[in-house]
């Protein structure tokens, strides 16, 4: 893809995926509290999208999953797995901050 080794564009989408990520994983927790399985599976799609724009492969794996199994899965479950959707968030956004820390950029 075009300019994606630039240290600026890859440090302006991580930028973009650290400050998008809350909202998304809001999106998927109204989702699960309101039972919408559709919400959830088009929630998580979005979530999967940016976390594999940014690299985030566990991440990515995680909402892969819900997106798959939203439709059919019992919401406890889905809920479960939501838990580690959202420490395997802070992990990547921990990851996000240390990167820009150390590349001392602003962002």
């Amino acid at each position: 893809m075009l300019g994606l080794n630039d240290p600026v564009t890859q440090a302006d989408l991580l930028s973009v995926f650290a400050s998008d990520l809350p909202q998304m994983l809001d999106a998927i927790a109204q989702a699960l509290g309101a039972g919408d399985r559709i919400a959830l599976a088009r929630a998580a799609h979005a979530a999967k999208g940016a976390a594999g724009s940014a690299a985030a492969q566990r991440l990515w794996e995680l909402l892969a999953s819900l997106e798959k199994d939203a439709a059919t899965c019992a919401f406890e479950e889905l809920g479960a797995r939501f838990s580690q959707i959202q420490a395997e968030s802070a992990r990547a956004q921990a990851q996000v901050a240390h990167l820009s820390s150390s590349s001392g950029s602003p962002r």
